[in-house]
């Protein structure tokens, strides 16, 4: 074993229920500027509680260091906490969209640009990114086709795994304060919404599928750490509560071991205005079951797997519905434990619990933003 497997087993093993639940909970900060809405929680106190596993607060490197400080000195297990934002590519210095960038098909200027991207967004405290975005689209009116990488699966494929050493290092260390996270998103999709319209749902063959699934495959193989969920039902099944999607294809034939995470409030209300859960709860179970690790923002997790668990224990053949939402079993705290796990393996991917203020340095940030070599790149 290596010296993360012994760590993890005896953290997981102080862990109570609620606070391995809490490492699959990543909601939204009061007064924070992010993508999307949620309801506005008291960061300070869920983080004293172990409730968090990270979050999108903080205007400035001071705020998150302060954050993260009170994660590992009065959490109750002194788990640091993950600080994402939407670097889609850029940071601090500004540069082409990406699709603009895609236009080049140049892999080496692609790299550095994403490479300066990760070196100021570490340097202000941010250890995981929203992106890299690559939704193949065919349909200009999308309007986020800003952000992806055009309409070719191979040079989607390509950039993807560009993307992915440019954030975590070609050696894929991302312990480092010049690289942080990928996340890949938005996985199946996201790009084919109907008529272009944000949220609607998408029907394609297995064989599209297939070939817009090129860039996570590649994305996959080069090493990310995390996948971002489609809001949208693909042939009507939400991405979000698909098994098969998430388990048989990315789990089992990508092989993708990194964190399942969810888009902003994808599981509650997405799922409900879906049609396919009556409640909260009822999303929660079908997001969970489907192989979902972080919640963001909705905190169904966090208010109803506790519960599940509970009622799993003492009444298992509620779960075994042949119809509705409870048809796949009891939700087990041994499930719960395996997911947190793979939370915690990816904070120690990167550095966190051998140094929980990486890159979180006023004078580092100074160095590397907005610096003449960056504008001189970029331009």
């Amino acid at each position: 074993m290596t010296q993360m497997d012994p760590f993890l087993d005896a953290l997981l093993a102080r862990m109570t229920l609620k606070e391995k639940v809490g490492q699959l909970n990543y909601p939204s900060g009061a007064g924070v500027d992010t993508t999307g809405v949620g309801e506005a929680v008291d960061v300070p106190v869920m983080v004293e509680r172990g409730e968090i596993c990270g979050i999108s607060w903080g205007a400035s490197v001071g705020e998150r260091r302060a954050l993260q400080q009170l994660a590992v000195e009065q959490g109750p297990n002194g788990i640091p906490l993950f600080f994402g934002k939407d670097c889609i590519q850029r940071y601090r210095t500004g540069g082409p969209i990406p699709l603009a960038l895609s236009c080049s098909w140049d892999m080496d200027l692609i790299g550095r640009i994403n490479a300066m991207c990760a070196r100021e967004a570490r340097a202000d405290g941010i250890n995981l990114n929203w992106a890299p975005m690559l939704d193949i689209c065919h349909d200009a009116r999308w309007g986020r086709i800003a952000e992806g990488n055009g309409e070719f699966p191979y040079l989607g494929a390509r950039i993807a795994e560009t993307i992915v050493r440019a954030y975590q290092g070609a050696d894929g260390d991302m312990a480092r304060p010049d690289r942080f996270m990928a996340t890949l998103k938005h996985f199946m999709g996201y790009g084919l919404a109907r008529a272009g319209r944000d949220y609607a749902g998408v029907e394609a063959s297995a064989a599209t599928l297939a070939r817009i699934m090129e860039p996570f495959r590649a994305g996959v193989a080069a090493g990310a750490g995390a996948i971002m969920v489609a809001f949208n039902t693909i042939n009507d099944i939400p991405a979000t509560a698909h098994p098969g999607l998430l388990q048989d294809v990315l789990r089992g034939q990508l092989g993708f071991d990194g964190i399942i995470v969810t888009d902003f409030t994808a599981i509650d209300p997405e799922l409900v205005h879906h049609g396919i859960a009556a409640d909260g709860r009822e999303a929660a179970y079908l997001a969970f079951k489907a192989g979902v690790n972080v919640d963001l923002v909705s905190q169904a997790f966090l208010k109803y797997l506790p519960g599940l668990v509970a009622e799993g224990a003492e009444a298992p053949d509620r779960f075994h519905q042949r119809w509705g939402a409870y048809r796949f079993g009891p939700v087990t705290e041994a499930e719960i434990t395996a997911r947190a796990r793979q939370v915690l393996v990816a904070k120690w991917r990167l550095g966190l619990f051998a140094d929980p203020y990486i890159g979180m340095d006023e004078a580092l940030r100074n160095r590397v933003t907005y610096t003449r070599e960056n504008v001189a790149l970029v331009r």
